[in-house]
């Protein structure tokens, strides 16, 4: 983080249980600066604000979502991370044992820089993730409202009139159709979902362009531009899923992350969405190039001949995912390249 000194003052170890965290902390020497202790979970936020120190470098681990805590402890400290699973090879008694001193087995580690974390998402990455998210889920409630309307299209055999395909802009012409109450009900329950989630929908979206035209995300956005099917938002909403592109050494790692290969990484520590984004943002990116670029479309048509559309789509998608790593790890004149080799990554000087 910015506020990271370059020597915290102390090195605090959290081993979070299902009703209570084990603490202890160590100086860089390796002397108990944090005695170690047992702190109720219901008492640990209070506990946090009142003993952590702005310069201390804290390392969490959590059975589950270690999120949460991230989060909170964030703002109070130097630094946060998040222990990787494997360090209970390195210390079996982490999350099984009972005395709080074995947290400074933890925290020694961790000072001497020996303690293997995992990757999380700095704050912006974070409320791309989030907006994603919600895009997600708005999405889903579009599309069931969408399909509950179509069913009762399809058995009262009817044509809505207006732009809407359901009617969606018609609840006068729906109130006028002899349905049964039940099914009247569901109709003007589906109305109101289908609208309600395009309105926010829309809302939304408007507030993912306006950060992709934000400091931050302007340059890696407007690089995969460059790249058939993707436009602003959904190059954003990449960026988001893959984080930072570091954490893949090649393309099929990336790949395998979104699921678009037979493999099933997942870098540790990293949540499904990011993964489920990643993959479902291709698909559509991939559909896109498909119909838009006459280059992508000369591709697809054969693999949609041999496979079908389904596979010949995720077999575009990947393809157009090894531009998307190239693009932002070696440039956007990399991605232009398409299939040629990459270039050799070009490594800051000491």
């Amino acid at each position: 983080m910015d506020k990271q000194p370059e020597s915290p003052a102390r090195f605090v170890a959290l081993d979070i249980r299902e009703q209570r965290a084990l603490v202890g902390g160590v100086d860089a020497a390796g002397n108990i600066a944090l005695q170690p202790q047992a702190v109720a979970l219901a008492d640990l936020p209070g506990w946090l604000g009142a003993n952590l120190r702005p310069s201390d470098a804290v390392l969490i681990g959590a059975p589950a979502s270690p999120w949460p805590f991230h989060d909170q402890i964030a703002p109070l400290v130097a630094s946060v991370a998040i222990a990787h699973p494997q360090i209970g090879n390195l210390i079996p008694t982490f999350q099984s044992g009972h005395d709080p001193r074995d947290t400074l087995k933890l925290a020694r580690m961790h000072a001497a820089g020996l303690a293997p974390t995992v990757w999380a998402p700095d704050a912006d990455t974070s409320a791309v993730r989030a907006l994603a998210a919600q895009r997600h889920r708005l999405i889903a409630q579009h599309a069931a409202a969408t399909a509950a309307l179509e069913q009762l299209l399809r058995r009262c055999g009817a044509t809505p009139p207006g732009r809407s395909r359901v009617g969606a802009d018609r609840p006068d012409w729906w109130a006028r159709q002899p349905l049964p109450p039940a099914e009247a009900q569901r109709a003007r329950d589906s109305l109101a979902a289908l609208n309600r989630a395009a309105t926010l929908l829309r809302e939304l979206e408007q507030r993912l362009l306006a950060l992709s035209e934000g400091e931050r995300w302007h340059e890696p956005v407007g690089r995969l531009l460059a790249i058939p099917g993707i436009d602003r938002l959904s190059a954003l909403v990449l960026l988001g899923a893959i984080g930072a592109i570091e954490r893949f050494p090649g393309a099929a790692q990336l790949a395998s992350y979104a699921g678009l290969t037979g493999g099933d990484a997942q870098p540790p520590g990293d949540g499904a969405d990011g993964r489920r984004e990643l993959r479902t943002t291709m698909i559509d990116i991939a559909a896109r190039a498909a119909r838009q670029d006459a280059t992508w479309h000369a591709r697809y048509a054969p693999l949609e001949q041999r496979l079908g559309a389904a596979r010949a789509n995720v077999a575009l998608a990947r393809k157009l995912l090894a531009l998307v790593w190239k693009t932002l790890t070696f440039g956007a004149e990399a991605g232009q390249a398409g299939d040629a080799p990459p270039p050799r990554r070009v490594r800051p000087a000491a």
